[in-house]
């Protein structure tokens, strides 16, 4: 072989390679990118003084409880459970909790067998969730024809009207939020389908399957939904039960050395947010396995199976049926619940974590929310509404931050609590200001309506020890004589006075904008008979609107509110405004959309401070927990004032 050949021939050999080496890589990395997609939860620790509901007596639930479900309603869990009775035919039960672990059973059975479809065998394997004011449950009719999911629906959760069978496969597990205009959800115990819907009653099959069973992981031998699934920002997760073929569930038994036919395991999907029908990402291995005797031995041997997903106290608690005989719970530290966000803007960048959420089992065990926020020395202060045990409807932490992001907690929190008859009921959503060389706080007391001047203030020089003066405005207007709350003041003088808006209501829910001035801070007057901002016929704001927080800018006065009122709800959304700096009730500009939203729940800002040269605007989410964005107002104000030229 002459030289130049075998150059030639070595060059073209290496090329290859490394073009082979490149593909094998590409490759290796789209594999890692479907199968190790993001989980939103921290590592689920099974309870352990598992099971934490067992067979019990003579009648529908003697023989098993297993494969159950979960919601919140007013502050309760509501757990709906197949029950098996001697003879094997099943109904469901329904047993309500506090705390997620103790569970008080009804003593007779919500939904029953009544039907062609679902006899002999019985109703099995609820799923529930909520759309509007309706509970929607799917269970499996067992019938001699099949096992056809089926649907039920209730407004209080105990009365149930049946509507028959929606898909031809088991295991309906409805996502109770819209996808491109329609709800979905997935169903099967083999493969796994998809079908979709507009009213949720009338169910439209999909007839491809959307994910399949995969040889040689844990779900080898079928797919199966668990809980309903759930958006988040990454995309819509299912978690899903699986199990392996028998031929590998012996061998596995001859190593274990015992018998053994099946081995059933919880892992999870991520399907798109565009195109549900597409696997975005899947787990290599199932986060709950068989490992405890009373998963292994009971009526169907070795089986975890999930059904129940709900977050208590910041904490997710799954639960599962254990071998078709007992129910389980396993809990990890950190919640699921991410809803999903709806960015009106691209100048808004959403911060991906939590700020704050609820905690321990004191006052903030149930809620952390709506909070106001100062800058000093450097550092980011944020005092939060609170509610847990003793606090009634609020009392007040401190937390504090060095980048806008990562939040510390003070040790000696709450800093404010219910003291006097003006609160009785609990202290609501504060705002915060610096005059005069001290801090002026702004507040709801929840007095039950004993007056209808909810605004109360408090001073401190510290932060942490405050001075209460009780109500400092009350209801001057018409508009607004049923009572007056969400007071937003101006962080400097203007004109030589301070500013504050405010919400009046005259009516429930159908709320206006007001605005007073002060020279002291503690005696307010009005501006005006009229308010000064109201709500919009067609926009997201049309039945009402609250103040959030006020800041000055070079172009006037930004004024952070929440409105609602969009599809005749009231659920809150956070928008903007601009008032004049030369006439601070006058309105220059306001926003068409909201800059942000959840689909079927509230955010309500009243966060909004300039730190490390970025608007931070953090707000209460879902009433529940603290979330944060961080905008570019300028560019946003710019672009609306542009439009209105």
């Amino acid at each position: 072989m002459k030289p130049q050949f075998s150059k030639l021939l070595s060059k073209i050999v290496t090329a290859f390679i490394g073009i082979i080496t490149g593909i094998f890589i590409l490759f290796q990395l789209q594999c890692v990118q479907l199968q190790k997609g993001p989980f939103p939860f921290k590592r689920f620790e099974k309870y352990e003084n598992n099971p934490i509901l067992s067979p019990r007596g003579d009648g529908f639930e003697s023989k098993g409880v297993y494969n159950p479900s979960v919601i919140m309603a007013n502050d309760t869990i509501y757990m709906f459970y197949r029950s098996q009775e001697e003879h094997g035919q099943s109904t469901i039960g329904l047993a309500k909790s506090v705390d997620g672990i103790n569970f008080e059973r009804n003593s007779e059975p919500v939904i029953v067998p009544e039907y062609d479809y679902e006899l002999p065998g019985g109703c099995e394997d609820p799923r529930i969730v909520k759309v509007g004011d309706t509970y929607y449950l799917t269970y499996t009719g067992y019938s001699l024809k099949g096992t056809p999911s089926c649907l039920a629906t209730s407004s209080d959760l105990v009365n149930w009207d049946k509507y028959g069978p929606i898909v031809p496969e088991k295991s309906a597990a409805i996502l109770n939020e819209k996808i491109n205009g329609k709800y979905l959800l997935y169903y099967g115990d083999s493969n796994m389908w998809i079908a979709h819907s507009t009213n949720m009653i009338d169910w439209e099959v999909i007839d491809e399957p959307v994910m399949k069973p995969r040889k040689g992981y844990f779900d080898e031998g079928l797919v199966e939904p668990g809980p309903p699934p759930v958006i988040t920002e990454d995309g819509i997760l299912l978690i899903y039960n699986g199990n392996i073929p028998k031929e590998r569930a012996m061998e596995l038994g001859k190593i274990e050395g015992r018998e053994k036919v099946r081995e059933y395991a919880t892992g999870w999907a991520l399907f798109s947010k565009e195109d549900p029908t597409k696997v975005m990402a899947r787990c290599d291995e199932p986060f709950l396995k068989v490992t405890q005797d009373y998963e292994i031995y009971g009526q169907i041997n070795d089986v975890v199976f999930s059904g129940g997903l709900v977050n208590i106290d910041g904490k997710s608690f799954l639960y599962y049926g254990c071998a078709d005989t007992y129910i389980g719970v396993a809990i990890s530290e950190q919640i699921w619940e991410k809803p999903e966000y709806i960015l009106q803007s691209p100048n808004i960048l959403k911060i991906n974590n939590t700020i704050l959420h609820p905690q321990g089992d004191g006052f903030e065990r149930d809620k952390v929310y709506n909070p106001t926020v100062i800058v000093e020395n450097d550092t980011l202060f944020m005092i939060y509404r609170a509610e847990g045990k003793e606090t009634g409807t609020g009392a007040f932490g401190l937390a504090w931050s060095k980048d806008g992001i990562n939040f510390n907690r003070y040790g000696n929190n709450p800093i404010m609590k219910v003291e006097y008859e003006f609160e009785k009921h609990g202290c609501e959503d504060p705002r915060i200001i610096r005059a005069n060389g001290q801090y002026y706080m702004y507040y709801v007391g929840n007095d039950s309506k004993r007056t209808a001047g909810n605004i109360c203030m408090a001073t401190s020089k510290d932060l942490i020890h405050w001075e209460k003066h009780g109500e400092i405005l009350q209801p001057s207007n018409d508009w607004e004589k049923m009572q007056i709350k969400a007071p937003a003041p101006v962080p400097q003088k203007i004109d030589g006075k301070y500013w504050m808006y405010y919400q009046g209501e005259k009516e429930a829910w159908k709320t206006k904008m007001g605005l007073v001035y002060s020279e002291d801070l503690i005696h307010w007057t009005s501006v005006s008979e009229e308010p000064v901002m109201k709500p919009r016929e067609g926009y997201f704001d049309s039945w009402g609107v609250e103040p959030g927080v006020a800041a000055v800018i070079t172009e006037g006065i930004l004024l952070i509110y929440n409105g609602w009122g969009a599809d005749s709800t009231t659920t809150n959304k956070t928008g903007w405004a601009l008032f004049s700096r030369d006439d601070p009730a006058k309105l220059i500009a306001r926003c068409d959309s909201p800059l942000i939203s959840f689909p079927h729940d509230h955010v309500f800002a009243e966060g909004l401070i300039r730190f490390n040269g970025k608007w931070f605007l953090y707000y209460g989410a879902a009433d529940r927990w603290i979330e944060g964005i961080i905008v570019e107002f300028g560019r946003i104000l710019s672009e609306a004032l542009k439009s209105k030229q």
